[in-house]
């Protein structure tokens, strides 16, 4: 799962990285969604699946204190990017990945992603560059006539 993790930031991370601190679950929680996926993919008997699904559940129980916060938030002095390294960057990150996946389909969460990283290879991105990629690719899938721009 380490492997995975750290070879999924040559994608999330190093081709595309965040413009600033306070989209870092861009790296880290793609990165940790992409531990169980890569061990899934490779070894299914595994069923990491049901891992994924317990750091969902811790993640969701963090999430409802009242000193959670969103995926992305303002990070402006050296302590607020330190604390961003938390369970909602990578835990509640991974969970929400995993979510949209199922909830766009494989298809269009794949066909995002790649548009994603296709569009901000070689540079930097911020959270609503993500969603408008889902966006756009779910659009074109569902009403493939019209012409959409990337």
């Amino acid at each position: 799962m380490v492997i995975g993790h750290e070879l999924a930031h040559q994608w999330f991370g190093n081709l595309v990285t965040m413009d600033w601190w306070n989209d870092l679950w861009l790296n880290e929680g793609f990165a940790r969604y992409m531990e169980y996926i890569s061990v899934e993919a490779t070894y299914p008997i595994l069923k990491v699946e049901e891992y994924l699904l317990h750091t969902c559940f811790a993640a969701i129980g963090l999430d409802s204190l009242t000193s959670s916060r969103p995926i992305s938030s303002p990070a402006e002095s050296p302590t607020q990017i330190e604390e961003m390294f938390d369970t909602v960057s990578y835990d509640k990150g991974a969970c929400v990945l995993h979510m949209l996946r199922h909830f766009l389909t494989e298809e269009v969460f794949q066909g995002g992603i790649v548009r994603y990283l296709r569009k901000y290879s070689y540079g930097n991105a911020h959270n609503q560059d993500l969603w408008d990629n889902l966006s756009n690719v779910r659009l074109t899938i569902l009403f493939p006539f019209i012409m959409y721009s990337s």
